[in-house]
Protein backbone atom coordinates (compact mmCIF):
# COMPACT_ATOMS: atom_id res chain seq x y z
CA UNK A 1 0.00 0.00 0.00
CA UNK A 2 1.59 3.62 -1.31
CA UNK A 3 1.59 5.89 1.26
CA UNK A 4 0.57 9.41 0.97
CA UNK A 5 2.74 12.40 2.09
CA UNK A 6 0.31 15.23 3.67
CA UNK A 7 -0.10 18.57 1.56
CA UNK A 8 2.80 20.09 3.97
CA UNK A 9 5.62 18.10 2.85
CA UNK A 10 5.66 19.26 -0.76
CA UNK A 11 8.43 20.63 -2.12
CA UNK A 12 8.75 23.89 -3.74
CA UNK A 13 8.62 22.46 -7.01
CA UNK A 14 5.08 20.32 -6.28
CA UNK A 15 3.79 23.80 -4.44
CA UNK A 16 4.15 25.87 -7.70
CA UNK A 17 2.82 22.98 -10.02
CA UNK A 18 -0.48 23.15 -7.69
CA UNK A 19 -0.57 26.93 -7.98
CA UNK A 20 -0.44 27.24 -11.63
CA UNK A 21 -2.92 24.08 -11.88
CA UNK A 22 -5.33 26.33 -9.53
CA UNK A 23 -4.69 29.54 -11.90
CA UNK A 24 -5.38 27.37 -15.04
CA UNK A 25 -1.80 28.70 -16.03
CA UNK A 26 0.14 26.13 -18.30
CA UNK A 27 3.98 25.78 -19.01
CA UNK A 28 3.23 26.61 -22.65
CA UNK A 29 1.50 29.79 -21.83
CA UNK A 30 4.49 30.91 -19.76
CA UNK A 31 6.95 30.01 -22.37
CA UNK A 32 5.30 31.96 -24.86
CA UNK A 33 5.41 34.97 -22.47
CA UNK A 34 9.07 34.38 -21.70
CA UNK A 35 9.90 34.02 -25.46
CA UNK A 36 11.43 30.38 -24.42
CA UNK A 37 10.60 26.48 -25.01
CA UNK A 38 8.11 24.49 -23.09
CA UNK A 39 10.98 22.34 -21.59
CA UNK A 40 13.41 25.40 -21.09
CA UNK A 41 10.70 26.64 -18.64
CA UNK A 42 10.17 23.43 -17.29
CA UNK A 43 13.65 22.57 -16.66
CA UNK A 44 14.27 26.66 -15.40
CA UNK A 45 11.49 25.94 -12.39
CA UNK A 46 13.31 22.60 -11.49
CA UNK A 47 16.20 24.22 -10.78
CA UNK A 48 17.24 25.29 -6.91
CA UNK A 49 18.54 28.61 -8.98
CA UNK A 50 17.82 30.43 -12.04
CA UNK A 51 18.84 33.37 -13.52
CA UNK A 52 18.16 36.85 -11.89
CA UNK A 53 16.52 37.77 -15.05
CA UNK A 54 14.63 35.37 -15.18
CA UNK A 55 13.28 35.44 -11.94
CA UNK A 56 12.47 39.17 -12.55
CA UNK A 57 10.47 37.70 -15.83
CA UNK A 58 8.22 34.81 -14.14
CA UNK A 59 7.38 37.60 -11.06
CA UNK A 60 6.54 39.78 -13.52
CA UNK A 61 4.29 36.95 -15.21
CA UNK A 62 2.18 36.59 -11.57
CA UNK A 63 3.83 34.09 -9.88
CA UNK A 64 4.75 33.90 -6.30
CA UNK A 65 8.80 34.44 -5.70
CA UNK A 66 8.38 32.14 -2.50
CA UNK A 67 7.33 29.36 -5.37
CA UNK A 68 10.27 29.93 -7.50
CA UNK A 69 14.05 29.11 -7.52
CA UNK A 70 16.55 31.06 -5.91
CA UNK A 71 18.03 33.64 -8.32
CA UNK A 72 21.41 33.65 -8.89
CA UNK A 73 23.67 34.28 -11.68
CA UNK A 74 26.11 31.17 -12.26
CA UNK A 75 28.73 31.62 -14.57
CA UNK A 76 28.38 29.11 -17.27
CA UNK A 77 31.22 26.38 -18.06
CA UNK A 78 33.55 24.04 -16.40
CA UNK A 79 34.51 24.91 -13.17
CA UNK A 80 37.78 26.12 -12.11
CA UNK A 81 39.95 22.77 -11.72
CA UNK A 82 42.12 23.41 -8.40
CA UNK A 83 45.97 21.85 -8.14
CA UNK A 84 47.25 19.62 -6.15
CA UNK A 85 49.50 22.69 -4.65
CA UNK A 86 46.63 24.54 -3.91
CA UNK A 87 44.45 21.74 -1.97
CA UNK A 88 48.11 21.35 0.14
CA UNK A 89 48.53 25.04 0.95
CA UNK A 90 44.98 24.62 2.01
CA UNK A 91 45.70 21.91 4.23
CA UNK A 92 48.76 23.43 5.29
CA UNK A 93 46.83 27.19 6.12
CA UNK A 94 43.51 24.75 8.01
CA UNK A 95 46.12 23.00 10.17
CA UNK A 96 48.32 25.83 11.49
Amino acid sequence: MQQINPVTNLTRFEKLGVALERAGVKIAAIAAYMGVSAPAVSRMLRQPTIAPHRHNQLTAFGISPELLPRPEYITPGPKPQTTELEDENDAVALAA
